[in-house]
């Protein structure tokens, strides 16, 4: 989790491990850019985590996205199996972890050499209430749309036909990319990009290195877009 002057870090990191399945299995790598961050000790010690990174920078020493990202990445090994990359303004799904590695490990068969990403859906706040916005259970996908100056491409909402499958999309989301870690390792982040171009490097770098990007065929987060 990278996360810049953003008040949502605590109950992002809340929401993450109440809704776990399996907590205790969670590392969670943090790094906070800010003035004053959030003190995330007691929901470690309420939910018994006591492997984690939490790193923190003034936000006007911070180098962009990239540069976070990286830093975020930066114990990253082959002992993790599984990587998640989310935003800092993110609520989860009750048993979120198993549900998505389930769908990941059944489509193995389906995808090969594949990690998902997507724009999850949005949750806002109405009346100081959470509100998900769950979209009929149906997965956003966004899909390249192709332009023909300069062979440019941007993303775009399309329509979800996947089923239980998932869907081929080849855009790199930055706000949930899940998959094997060593995909992860074999694509890692550009720490030059300051925030421009950060999903479409990533979309053509896991396009050359036969990594497919999938749209899941589940939600298991929403994501503040305000």
């Amino acid at each position: 989790i990278a996360s810049f002057m953003d008040e949502e870090l605590y109950a992002t990191v809340d929401s993450l491990f109440r809704n776990a399945k399996s907590p205790k299995n969670i590392y969670v790598s943090i790094y906070s850019q800010d003035v004053d961050h959030p003190d995330l000790q007691p929901i470690f010690d309420e939910f018994g985590i006591t492997r984690f990174t939490y790193d923190k920078i003034n936000y006007l020493l911070s180098r962009g996205v990239g540069f976070a990202r990286v830093h975020t990445q930066k114990d990253l090994s082959l002992k993790y199996k599984y990587y998640l990359q989310i935003d800092s303004h993110t609520r989860f799904e009750k048993n979120w972890d198993s549900k998505i590695v389930s769908d990941y490990e059944r489509l193995q068969s389906v995808w090969g050499t594949f990690i998902f990403s997507s724009y999850p859906p949005g949750y806002e706040y109405v009346n100081d209430e959470v509100v998900l916005i769950e979209n009929g259970r149906i997965p956003p996908v966004v899909n390249i749309k192709r332009n023909s100056e300069f062979n440019k491409f941007e993303a775009k909402y399309t329509d979800y036909f996947g089923g239980i499958k998932g869907q081929r999309t080849g855009y790199f989301c930055a706000g949930l990319a899940f998959g094997y870690t060593k995909y992860f390792l074999q694509v890692p982040y550009d720490p030059n990009i300051y925030f421009q171009g950060e999903e479409q490097t990533m979309s053509v770098r896991f396009y050359e290195n036969n990594i497919a990007i999938v749209c899941p065929p589940d939600l298991y987060l929403y994501h503040d877009y305000v």
